[in-house]
């Protein structure tokens, strides 16, 4: 019965394995659609994006970070999930808790549990209402420049996020990151034609 019980768990694994593709892939297209309409603004596409990531990866919050090259702080700008309005703004300086780390290392990063991280700071925990057990954070690069990071917090069901899940969410994060160096280079130019 031992042996039934594991195939079954087995089955099972495949099975969640397999819905956790398809809408990783859904995802995924969604992702580029938002990245292919020329008229969607730099705020509903990071909004798009980060409730495209928070969904496909069974999560319950998730915040986009950016940086302020004027004073080497990432600047939390679209956040969601319970405590999403505390969080958007706060700063955090690049080399600091788990998102400065990303940032400061340009490479993602899986935290399987909170209380046994160095790195974790728990600013947005106690602030109150919400426990951070376990997270994932993706830098966004792109040709060497830092542009931020991606955080993804908690899973839904209480399990802990997978090395598959922090590769969907680097997936996810070149071309956001190639997206917004663009749009800002855009933006540089117009204005300086404007000048």
């Amino acid at each position: 019965t031992d042996n039934v019980v594991n195939l079954q768990v087995a089955a099972q694994n495949r099975n969640d394995d397999g819905q956790r593709y398809k809408r990783q892939v859904r995802v995924m297209h969604s992702v580029n659609d938002l990245l292919q309409d020329p008229k969607i603004s730099l705020v509903k596409l990071t909004q798009g994006i980060l409730d495209s990531a928070v969904r496909a990866l069974d999560a319950e919050a998730g915040s986009l970070w950016l940086l302020n090259e004027d004073t080497d702080e990432l600047v939390c700008r679209v956040a969601l999930g319970p405590t999403a309005k505390k969080v958007e703004g706060v700063r955090v300086a690049v080399g600091k808790g788990i998102v400065g780390w990303v940032a400061d290392k340009r490479r993602s990063t899986l935290v399987a549990d909170t209380d046994t991280d160095e790195r974790f700071t728990g600013v947005v925990d106690s602030s109150g209402g919400f426990k951070t057990k376990t997270l994932i954070t993706s830098p966004l690069v792109y040709a060497s420049e830092l542009i931020g990071a991606i955080q993804i917090v908690n899973k839904k069901d209480g399990g802990k996020f997978r090395d598959q899940d922090r590769l969907f969410l680097d997936g996810i994060c070149t071309p956001i990151a190639m997206h917004i160096h663009t749009t800002r280079l855009i933006r540089k130019q117009t204005d300086t034609l404007g000048q």
